[in-house]
């Protein structure tokens, strides 16, 4: 085994441990979520109410927004909406650290160009162009409920795709085609050997 690959190996075995941890901190986050939003039906109404001189928050951290209600805001309907887009956004995410850890274990057992990574990596990628178009969809939806909550009116919202996660499933399924050219090439170099 070269040194390179040595240190590949390495590598991959340090992301295997933290992507694995954060896999489990995902699904805790997950269930923390579902088990949010059926308890948040059975909690009484007064918890729901906000009274604040002076609330901010920030549109794609491009735009701060500060506001004050002085009579009290009841928060539940974003709640119920922020809490239920946690969830499949959360499973998504899910998905897409699960086989991440299935290719970094392969990686570090010093198989990387195997028909699971080729899957796995396919299976990374469309999960990354849907939630290019998913991601986008739950800020709308939260955004519209905030501004309706605090009635703030005469802003208008657009929907499009997130590029930069559009792009990058583009990408990891050019790189799923790569590593089965790499598959291709290594059984025929094992052939030759």
């Amino acid at each position: 085994m070269t040194m390179r690959q040595e240190r590949a190996q390495r590598t991959a075995n340090i992301l295997y441990i933290i992507f694995t941890v954060l896999y489990w901190l995902n699904i805790a986050v997950v269930v923390l979520a579902a088990a949010g939003f059926l308890i948040q039906f059975i909690l009484p109404e007064d918890l729901f109410w906000v009274n604040s001189e002076s609330f901010g928050f920030t549109f794609d951290n491009a735009i701060y927004f500060k506001t004050s209600f002085p009579d009290p805001v009841n928060i539940k309907g974003f709640v119920q909406i922020f809490l239920l887009w946690t969830v499949p956004l959360g499973l998504m995410l899910l998905v897409g650290i699960r086989y991440l850890v299935k290719i970094l274990k392969r990686v570090k057992e010093g198989d990387p160009f195997c028909d699971e990574n080729i899957k796995s990596l396919s299976v990374i990628g469309f999960d990354l162009i849907a939630a290019a178009f998913l991601v986008n969809l739950a800020e709308i939806f939260l955004m519209n409920h905030l501004l309706k909550l605090f009635n703030i009116q005469n802003i208008q919202m657009n929907y499009s795709a997130n590029i930069p996660y559009l792009l990058a499933g583009i990408l990891v399924l050019l790189l799923a085609g790569i590593f089965n050219y790499g598959r291709f090439l290594k059984s025929e170099y094992d052939a030759t050997v």
